[in-house]
């Protein structure tokens, strides 16, 4: 029985084809990810390892704190307005 279900599934599963699928935003998506990988590739990858390699743990230590204490506030300001007094603290 159990066959004859999983058979059943699979001839009709197998056999259902797909819708064509039209996206109006498709050139700007397609336009707008190649745009991201040659940014990436070209600019933000040399510059990240840059900062790896030149910059000390010191200060990035530093640069990450300070960007931790400025995500705190977003999440302050949703503690607050999920009234949730004792965590906002």
């Amino acid at each position: 029985m159990k066959q004859l279900l999983i058979s059943f599934l699979l001839f009709f599963t197998l056999s259902v084809t797909a819708a064509e699928n039209i996206d109006p935003l498709e050139d700007i998506n397609r336009a707008t990810h190649e745009f991201n990988e040659v940014f990436d590739d070209n600019i933000f990858e040399p510059i990240s390892r840059a900062y790896k390699s030149y910059i000390p743990d010191f200060v990035q230590e530093r640069v990450s704190n300070f960007f931790d204490n400025l995500r705190d506030v977003s999440t302050l300001g949703n503690q607050i307005l999920q009234f949730k007094p004792i965590e906002s603290v």
